[in-house]
């Protein structure tokens, strides 16, 4: 049996909710994912600012997969213009 380690988080009306590195800085942010049939999606918000991104997928990534997406995404929305992407 396979343990996953999940960073320090809670649980509040449905959604995840906790402090990460986004943006260069600690953030709280709300994350809420889920499918139905073949379709999935993950919505991401920092909740500070309202920094927010919604995926919808019709593809089979896991969830892991789709998280990462989704956290890559908000980390990009705090880049300015000529901000150079490593």
């Amino acid at each position: 049996m396979t343990t996953v380690l999940m960073p320090d988080q809670h649980y509040a009306l449905g959604g995840r909710v906790r402090i990460e590195k986004i943006g260069g800085a600690d953030r709280e942010t709300v994350w809420e994912d889920g499918s139905n049939g073949g379709f999935r999606m993950l919505a991401r918000r920092a909740l500070a600012d309202g920094h927010t991104v919604i995926v919808l997928s019709n593809a089979s990534y896991d969830y892991m997969r789709l998280g990462d997406l989704g956290t890559q995404l908000l980390d990009r929305s705090y880049m300015r213009h000529g901000d150079v992407v490593n």
